[in-house]
Protein backbone atom coordinates (compact mmCIF):
# COMPACT_ATOMS: atom_id res chain seq x y z
CA UNK A 1 0.00 0.00 0.00
CA UNK A 2 1.05 3.42 -0.80
CA UNK A 3 2.39 5.47 2.20
CA UNK A 4 0.35 9.32 1.91
CA UNK A 5 1.44 12.46 3.67
CA UNK A 6 -1.24 13.04 6.32
CA UNK A 7 -2.00 15.57 7.96
CA UNK A 8 -5.12 16.51 10.94
CA UNK A 9 -6.22 19.49 12.91
CA UNK A 10 -9.51 19.94 15.37
CA UNK A 11 -11.71 18.26 16.36
CA UNK A 12 -15.57 16.89 14.99
CA UNK A 13 -16.81 15.77 11.77
CA UNK A 14 -14.56 14.57 9.79
CA UNK A 15 -13.33 16.99 6.82
CA UNK A 16 -11.00 15.82 3.94
CA UNK A 17 -9.39 18.02 1.56
CA UNK A 18 -8.10 17.07 -1.83
CA UNK A 19 -6.24 18.94 -4.02
CA UNK A 20 -5.94 19.26 -7.71
CA UNK A 21 -3.25 18.47 -10.53
CA UNK A 22 0.57 20.28 -9.92
CA UNK A 23 -0.14 21.29 -6.90
CA UNK A 24 0.44 19.89 -3.20
CA UNK A 25 -1.40 19.37 -0.07
CA UNK A 26 0.03 22.42 0.96
CA UNK A 27 -2.82 24.79 -1.06
CA UNK A 28 -5.05 24.03 1.72
CA UNK A 29 -2.96 25.36 4.65
CA UNK A 30 -5.30 28.92 4.99
CA UNK A 31 -8.28 26.70 4.26
CA UNK A 32 -7.82 24.12 6.34
CA UNK A 33 -6.70 25.62 9.41
CA UNK A 34 -9.75 27.82 9.44
CA UNK A 35 -12.09 25.02 8.77
CA UNK A 36 -10.25 22.91 11.77
CA UNK A 37 -11.89 25.54 14.23
CA UNK A 38 -15.43 24.08 13.96
CA UNK A 39 -14.15 20.28 12.41
CA UNK A 40 -11.64 17.53 12.00
CA UNK A 41 -10.09 18.24 9.18
CA UNK A 42 -7.75 16.27 7.24
CA UNK A 43 -5.28 17.29 4.53
CA UNK A 44 -3.29 14.92 2.33
CA UNK A 45 -0.43 14.61 -0.62
CA UNK A 46 -1.98 12.27 -3.14
CA UNK A 47 0.19 10.11 -4.42
CA UNK A 48 3.66 11.03 -6.11
CA UNK A 49 2.81 14.63 -4.40
CA UNK A 50 4.59 16.35 -1.90
CA UNK A 51 5.90 13.65 0.62
CA UNK A 52 3.28 10.89 -0.59
CA UNK A 53 4.67 7.57 -2.61
CA UNK A 54 3.64 7.85 -6.15
CA UNK A 55 1.29 4.74 -7.83
CA UNK A 56 2.05 2.09 -10.29
CA UNK A 57 -1.26 2.34 -11.66
CA UNK A 58 -2.95 6.08 -11.08
CA UNK A 59 -6.57 6.04 -11.94
CA UNK A 60 -9.77 7.56 -10.50
CA UNK A 61 -9.72 3.94 -8.89
CA UNK A 62 -7.11 3.51 -7.68
CA UNK A 63 -6.13 6.96 -6.23
CA UNK A 64 -9.82 6.00 -4.43
CA UNK A 65 -9.10 2.84 -2.69
CA UNK A 66 -5.67 4.52 -0.81
CA UNK A 67 -7.58 7.41 0.21
CA UNK A 68 -10.16 4.98 1.37
CA UNK A 69 -7.60 2.90 2.96
CA UNK A 70 -5.83 6.10 4.45
CA UNK A 71 -8.16 8.29 5.55
CA UNK A 72 -11.13 8.74 8.51
CA UNK A 73 -14.72 7.84 6.83
CA UNK A 74 -17.50 8.49 6.90
CA UNK A 75 -16.38 12.16 5.77
CA UNK A 76 -17.36 14.79 3.93
CA UNK A 77 -15.04 14.89 0.84
CA UNK A 78 -13.94 18.85 -0.37
CA UNK A 79 -12.11 18.42 -4.01
CA UNK A 80 -10.32 20.85 -6.10
CA UNK A 81 -10.39 20.88 -9.48
CA UNK A 82 -8.78 17.13 -10.02
CA UNK A 83 -9.48 16.38 -6.11
CA UNK A 84 -13.45 17.51 -7.40
CA UNK A 85 -13.47 14.78 -10.18
CA UNK A 86 -11.73 12.38 -7.33
CA UNK A 87 -14.58 13.45 -4.67
CA UNK A 88 -17.37 13.16 -6.83
CA UNK A 89 -16.32 9.64 -7.50
CA UNK A 90 -15.67 8.59 -3.60
CA UNK A 91 -19.35 10.21 -3.05
CA UNK A 92 -20.93 8.31 -6.02
CA UNK A 93 -19.06 5.02 -5.53
CA UNK A 94 -18.67 4.84 -1.97
CA UNK A 95 -21.84 6.61 -0.19
CA UNK A 96 -21.58 4.96 3.03
CA UNK A 97 -18.50 6.28 3.49
CA UNK A 98 -19.74 9.56 2.18
CA UNK A 99 -21.49 12.31 4.30
CA UNK A 100 -21.85 14.89 1.95
CA UNK A 101 -19.85 16.36 -1.30
CA UNK A 102 -18.02 19.84 -1.93
CA UNK A 103 -16.25 20.66 -5.14
CA UNK A 104 -14.60 23.61 -5.51
CA UNK A 105 -13.52 24.82 -8.91
CA UNK A 106 -14.95 21.23 -10.53
CA UNK A 107 -16.72 19.00 -13.11
CA UNK A 108 -17.65 16.05 -13.61
CA UNK A 109 -16.16 16.54 -17.45
CA UNK A 110 -13.53 18.93 -17.79
CA UNK A 111 -12.57 18.54 -21.43
CA UNK A 112 -15.51 20.21 -24.30
CA UNK A 113 -16.89 18.28 -27.24
CA UNK A 114 -20.34 17.92 -28.88
CA UNK A 115 -22.22 16.68 -25.86
CA UNK A 116 -20.56 19.27 -23.43
CA UNK A 117 -20.28 22.95 -23.85
CA UNK A 118 -18.74 23.39 -20.43
CA UNK A 119 -14.97 23.06 -20.95
CA UNK A 120 -11.55 23.76 -22.23
CA UNK A 121 -10.92 22.68 -25.61
CA UNK A 122 -8.95 19.34 -25.78
CA UNK A 123 -6.00 20.87 -27.74
CA UNK A 124 -5.11 22.78 -24.06
CA UNK A 125 -4.39 19.98 -22.17
CA UNK A 126 -2.58 17.90 -24.65
CA UNK A 127 -0.31 20.70 -25.16
CA UNK A 128 0.22 20.76 -21.57
CA UNK A 129 0.66 17.04 -21.56
CA UNK A 130 3.12 17.41 -24.86
CA UNK A 131 5.01 19.76 -23.05
CA UNK A 132 5.73 18.22 -19.92
CA UNK A 133 8.88 16.34 -20.67
CA UNK A 134 10.54 19.05 -22.28
CA UNK A 135 9.76 22.01 -20.35
CA UNK A 136 8.52 20.87 -16.79
CA UNK A 137 8.40 23.85 -14.58
CA UNK A 138 7.61 25.97 -17.38
CA UNK A 139 4.77 24.12 -17.89
CA UNK A 140 3.32 24.26 -14.57
CA UNK A 141 3.38 27.73 -14.33
CA UNK A 142 2.08 28.59 -17.42
CA UNK A 143 -0.98 26.56 -16.16
CA UNK A 144 -1.03 28.32 -13.08
CA UNK A 145 -1.04 31.72 -15.24
CA UNK A 146 -3.93 30.36 -17.10
CA UNK A 147 -5.35 29.32 -13.95
CA UNK A 148 -6.18 32.93 -12.89
CA UNK A 149 -6.69 34.58 -16.42
CA UNK A 150 -9.37 37.31 -15.54
CA UNK A 151 -9.31 37.17 -12.01
CA UNK A 152 -9.40 39.81 -9.45
CA UNK A 153 -5.85 39.24 -8.09
CA UNK A 154 -4.02 36.99 -10.56
CA UNK A 155 -0.55 38.32 -9.84
CA UNK A 156 -1.25 37.56 -6.70
CA UNK A 157 -2.52 34.22 -6.71
CA UNK A 158 -0.11 33.45 -8.95
CA UNK A 159 2.76 34.22 -6.89
CA UNK A 160 1.21 32.26 -4.19
CA UNK A 161 0.83 29.05 -6.00
CA UNK A 162 4.00 29.15 -7.46
CA UNK A 163 5.54 30.05 -3.72
CA UNK A 164 3.81 26.57 -2.92
CA UNK A 165 5.47 24.66 -5.75
CA UNK A 166 8.77 25.92 -4.77
CA UNK A 167 8.43 24.60 -1.21
CA UNK A 168 6.77 21.09 -1.69
CA UNK A 169 8.42 17.88 -2.82
CA UNK A 170 8.49 17.80 -7.12
CA UNK A 171 5.52 15.51 -8.14
CA UNK A 172 7.03 13.09 -10.41
CA UNK A 173 6.63 13.45 -14.51
CA UNK A 174 4.78 10.55 -14.29
CA UNK A 175 2.01 11.13 -11.81
CA UNK A 176 1.34 14.72 -13.64
CA UNK A 177 0.89 12.73 -16.84
CA UNK A 178 -1.27 10.34 -15.75
CA UNK A 179 -3.51 13.34 -13.80
CA UNK A 180 -3.43 14.60 -17.12
CA UNK A 181 -4.95 11.57 -18.85
CA UNK A 182 -7.62 11.66 -16.06
CA UNK A 183 -8.89 15.26 -16.77
CA UNK A 184 -8.56 14.31 -20.47
CA UNK A 185 -10.63 11.34 -20.87
CA UNK A 186 -13.23 11.29 -17.20
CA UNK A 187 -16.64 11.82 -18.02
CA UNK A 188 -18.80 11.51 -14.39
CA UNK A 189 -21.96 12.65 -15.59
CA UNK A 190 -23.34 9.27 -15.56
CA UNK A 191 -21.90 9.05 -11.65
CA UNK A 192 -22.88 12.19 -10.32
CA UNK A 193 -26.80 11.90 -11.23
CA UNK A 194 -26.42 8.96 -8.75
CA UNK A 195 -25.00 10.94 -5.98
CA UNK A 196 -27.80 11.31 -3.70
CA UNK A 197 -25.66 13.09 -0.50
CA UNK A 198 -25.90 17.20 0.31
CA UNK A 199 -23.51 18.68 -2.37
CA UNK A 200 -22.66 22.13 -2.62
CA UNK A 201 -20.66 23.45 -5.47
CA UNK A 202 -18.15 26.38 -5.46
CA UNK A 203 -16.82 28.00 -8.18
CA UNK A 204 -15.23 31.77 -9.46
CA UNK A 205 -17.27 33.54 -11.66
CA UNK A 206 -13.88 34.45 -13.53
CA UNK A 207 -12.38 30.47 -13.63
CA UNK A 208 -11.30 29.54 -17.32
CA UNK A 209 -10.67 25.87 -16.89
CA UNK A 210 -14.26 25.69 -15.11
CA UNK A 211 -16.57 27.67 -15.94
CA UNK A 212 -19.61 29.18 -14.00
CA UNK A 213 -21.61 27.98 -16.55
CA UNK A 214 -21.04 24.30 -15.69
CA UNK A 215 -21.70 24.45 -11.96
CA UNK A 216 -25.28 26.19 -13.09
CA UNK A 217 -25.70 23.29 -15.68
CA UNK A 218 -25.28 20.78 -13.00
CA UNK A 219 -27.66 22.90 -10.12
CA UNK A 220 -30.10 23.32 -12.92
CA UNK A 221 -29.92 19.18 -13.72
CA UNK A 222 -29.84 18.39 -9.96
CA UNK A 223 -31.97 20.73 -7.70
CA UNK A 224 -30.90 19.74 -4.58
CA UNK A 225 -27.31 20.85 -5.01
CA UNK A 226 -26.18 23.95 -3.68
CA UNK A 227 -24.60 26.56 -5.49
CA UNK A 228 -21.66 29.63 -3.89
CA UNK A 229 -20.51 31.32 -6.51
CA UNK A 230 -17.12 33.31 -5.90
CA UNK A 231 -17.34 36.98 -7.32
CA UNK A 232 -14.05 38.18 -8.85
CA UNK A 233 -12.01 34.84 -8.08
CA UNK A 234 -10.44 32.06 -10.86
CA UNK A 235 -9.35 28.51 -11.06
CA UNK A 236 -8.25 28.80 -7.48
CA UNK A 237 -11.47 30.49 -5.46
CA UNK A 238 -9.83 30.37 -1.83
CA UNK A 239 -6.59 32.10 -2.89
CA UNK A 240 -5.12 35.04 -2.01
CA UNK A 241 -8.19 34.66 1.30
CA UNK A 242 -10.08 31.67 2.33
CA UNK A 243 -12.49 33.42 4.14
CA UNK A 244 -15.66 33.43 1.30
CA UNK A 245 -15.06 29.64 0.74
CA UNK A 246 -14.60 28.50 4.15
CA UNK A 247 -17.95 30.29 5.40
CA UNK A 248 -19.73 28.58 2.33
CA UNK A 249 -18.24 24.96 3.70
CA UNK A 250 -19.37 25.19 7.50
CA UNK A 251 -22.68 26.88 6.35
CA UNK A 252 -23.44 24.09 4.13
CA UNK A 253 -22.14 21.25 7.19
CA UNK A 254 -24.08 23.01 9.36
CA UNK A 255 -27.35 23.73 7.45
CA UNK A 256 -27.17 20.28 5.10
CA UNK A 257 -25.11 17.61 7.33
CA UNK A 258 -25.47 18.24 10.68
CA UNK A 259 -28.90 18.08 11.07
CA UNK A 260 -28.77 15.12 9.72
CA UNK A 261 -26.61 13.30 12.28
Amino acid sequence: MTTLRIETLGEGLDVILIHGWGMPGLIWHNTARALAKHYRVTTIDLPGYGESEPLDIHTLPSLSEHLLASLPHPAIWVGWSLGGMIAMYLASQYPQHTLGLVTIASSPKFVKDYTWSHGVERVVFTRFERSLKQDYYGTLHRFITLQELGSEHPSTVVRQLRKIIQMAHRPTLETLQAGLGILLDTDLRKEVADIRCPFLQIIGDKDVIVPASAAHYLAWLYPSTQLQIIHGRGHAPFLPTSTQVVNSICAFIDDRIKKQN
